[in-house]
């Protein structure tokens, strides 16, 4: 009787077609905006022949990686700056207007995120070879774009150091070069 009994209630429960709802839920949380160069120098070298020369550095030329995990979409600029120091080597200089900067051949990648938008970005901006001890932006994303993990390659050509034919020989200390990230277009 009890099992004709249980077995009559697993028969009603099925025909009446009970349910029960679960809801979801999900907190995403912002991270920040960052940027990270994986080379510590840039070094150049030149052998003086009587002539002016520009030298680009050894070194293959900056690896950055770019990271908006804000989940703002306010866009981001990237931005290279030299202290405005001399390159010194005892009571020698060279001035560090002859340190300059130009945004030939560099070239962005999508890591992770968002795809890269040929109007809006990321994108390399254009820039002039000149001397850069006020800051210069060199790629952006504008608003909207530009969620995700970028790596950004700067060419050592876009670093070059005016040589000219009279400039005493010796290793020289040079400037210190920034590369920074901030929010917005």
């Amino acid at each position: 009787m009890k099992a004709k009994l249980i077995l009559t209630i697993i028969a009603l429960i099925l025909m009446c077609g009970i349910s029960f709802a679960v809801t979801t839920s999900a907190t995403i949380s912002a991270g920040s905006l960052s940027v990270s160069v994986t080379e510590s120098s840039l070094s150049f070298s030149r052998t003086l022949d009587g002539n002016d020369h520009s030298a680009d550095p050894a070194a293959a030329g900056l690896s950055i990686t770019a990271t908006d995990a804000t989940g703002s979409g306010n866009g981001w600029n990237l931005t290279v700056v030299n202290d405005a120091a001399n390159f010194i080597a005892g009571v020698n200089t060279i001035g560090n207007a002859s340190f300059k900067f130009n945004s030939s051949g560099i070239s962005i990648a999508m890591l992770t995120g968002q795809a890269i938008d040929g109007t809006n970005g990321p994108l390399a901006d254009t820039i002039a070879s000149g001397a850069f001890s006020v800051s210069k932006k060199f790629a952006h994303a504008n608003a909207g774009y530009g969620k995700g993990k970028y790596s950004v390659t700067v060419p050592n050509t876009c670093f070059t150091l005016d040589i000219l034919a009279d400039t005493a020989v010796g290793s020289y200390t040079g400037p210190v070069v920034t590369v920074s990230v901030v929010s917005g277009p």
